[in-house]
C-alpha cells in the first residue's frame, strides 16, 4: 500500500518519462475519442431530422446544429449543477444494505480516528 501513497515521487512515477507520455498520449486520444463519438450523435439527430423533413439546404442544417449547442450547453449545465447531484443523494438513500453499511463503517472509522487523534498528546 505504500508505494500507491502520494508523495514528491508521485509526479516522476506517474508523469515524467516516455511511457508516462505515451500514456497520457492514450489518455488524450481515448478522451477526445468519446468527445467525438458524443458529436456524433448530435450529427446524427441533426442529419436524422433533415432526412424525416426532407431539408436539403445545407446551410438550414448547419444552423440546425449551431443552434442545438446553447440548448445542448444549457442542458449539460443544468445536468452538472443540480441533476447530478441530486442522483448522488438518490443512490446513497436508496443504497443496498451493505452499500449502507459501507457508509456507516467509514463513518465510525473516521470518529474512532478523531477520538484517537484527540487522545494524542
Amino acid at each position: 500500500m505504500d508505494n500507491l501513497e502520494i508523495n514528491e515521487n508521485t509526479r516522476k512515477r506517474f508523469l515524467e518519462g516516455w511511457k508516462n507520455q505515451i500514456i497520457r498520449i492514450y489518455f488524450y486520444l481515448r478522451e477526445g475519442l468519446a468527445v467525438l463519438m458524443e458529436f456524433r450523435y448530435l450529427i446524427l439527430a441533426v442529419l436524422g431530422f433533415a432526412a424525416v423533413i426532407k431539408l436539403k439546404s445545407v446551410a438550414l442544417i448547419a444552423t440546425m446544429f449551431l443552434g442545438s449547442m446553447p440548448v445542448l450547453i444549457f442542458m449539460g449545465y443544468f445536468w452538472v449543477r443540480r441533476i447530478k447531484k441530486s442522483l448522488d443523494v438518490m443512490n446513497v438513500e436508496e443504497a443496498t444494505h451493505y452499500t449502507k453499511l459501507g457508509y456507516s463503517m467509514q463513518e465510525e472509522t473516521i470518529s474512532l480516528l478523531k477520538q484517537i487523534l484527540n487522545k494524542l498528546p
